[in-house]
């Protein structure tokens, strides 16, 4: 039988609270945005909002692109992940000012029968699923669209061990 005990308690460290004096938690409100949504309006607007608190990490900690890590419960026809892909390597692109061509941040998707590779974007800023997540730990976490229901479509659709490790590995995966 499943004992919701059998994870440990997550905790803030809270020298690191002090030290940023700001919530270590914060909550963005998302509009309805389902897999292959059409409304791109909505989509830009919202990953405006967070490239915004994205920025605002950055220039406040003097953040690189390797400190963030971006996760999602499900990635499968994901119309937020990409959008966001592009607007932060347009970001990175123009605080640098390179000419040369620079990856500063990388998608993870899944590909049925094989392993993703991280080390792909040792140097970027990560998108991926929170199962792919497992291990990461990176100063700054986005989890996007963190819901009940997208915990139990991984989760096969009941609240337990699974639904509860999913929601774990997402909440602790910031350094």
């Amino acid at each position: 039988k499943y004992n919701s005990k059998e994870l440990p308690e997550i905790e803030c460290d809270e020298e690191i609270v002090k030290m940023r004096n700001d919530e270590p938690i914060k909550i963005i409100e998302s509009p309805a945005i389902y897999a292959n949504d059409q409304d791109n309006q909505k989509i830009e607007s919202y990953c405006d909002e967070i490239i915004e608190k994205y920025k605002y990490e950055v220039e406040t900690h003097n953040y690189s692109p390797n400190d963030f890590l971006i996760i999602f419960p499900i990635m499968k026809d994901n119309v937020i992940a990409p959008e966001l892909e592009i607007k932060i390597q347009e970001y990175w692109t123009e605080v640098k000012n390179d000419d040369n061509y620079t990856q500063y941040v990388f998608l993870h998707r899944h590909t049925e029968g094989t392993v993703i590779n991280t080390k792909d974007s040792i140097n970027a800023t990560r998108i991926m699923s929170i199962r792919s997540s497992k291990g990461d730990g990176r100063n700054v976490v986005f989890i996007l669209r963190l819901t009940e229901d997208s915990l139990k479509i991984v989760s096969n659709k009941e609240k337990g061990l699974v639904y509860e490790s999913h929601l774990h590995v997402a909440l602790t995966r910031a350094k």
